[in-house]
């Protein structure tokens, strides 16, 4: 569930079109009706990200949250960064991620293999390798 702000933000980003860049985005919510700070903009955009919404890209490389709020926080990165949609995996490609990972690369169950969702399976692989 999105939050009432994330919820029009993403809204107002599948209205923009494909790809908005984040310096258009903080310029539209700058303006009436909004009037939103541009670190409020950011601050949701980052929200919407952690919640695996949307990615980002700076420069046509993909940037991680921390490496986006570093961009973004300076305006004359902003229109390099563009707000892409989370690419979604087919159930068919978690189920070879989590083989993979089970059986040609650890060779013991580090995944569940009831896992549907790929953030998911992802977080559980994480959690083995810190131990």
């Amino acid at each position: 569930g999105l939050e009432p702000a994330e919820e029009e933000l993403s809204n107002k980003l599948n209205l923009m079109g494909e790809n908005p860049n984040v310096g258009d985005v903080v310029k539209n919510f700058e303006k009436a009706p909004y009037g939103w700070k541009d670190v409020a903009t950011l601050d949701i955009l980052l929200k919407i990200a952690q919640k695996g919404i949307k990615r980002f890209e700076w420069k046509n490389d993909s940037i991680d949250l921390v490496q986006f709020a570093d961009k973004a926080l300076n305006s004359r990165e902003r229109d390099s960064i563009l707000i892409l949609n989370q690419k979604a995996h087919s159930q068919e490609e978690i189920n070879k991620f989590i083989h993979a990972v089970n059986h040609e690369i650890f060779a013991e169950n580090v995944i569940s293999a009831a896992t549907s969702n790929f953030k998911e399976a992802v977080e559980q692989l994480k959690t083995k390798l810190i131990k």
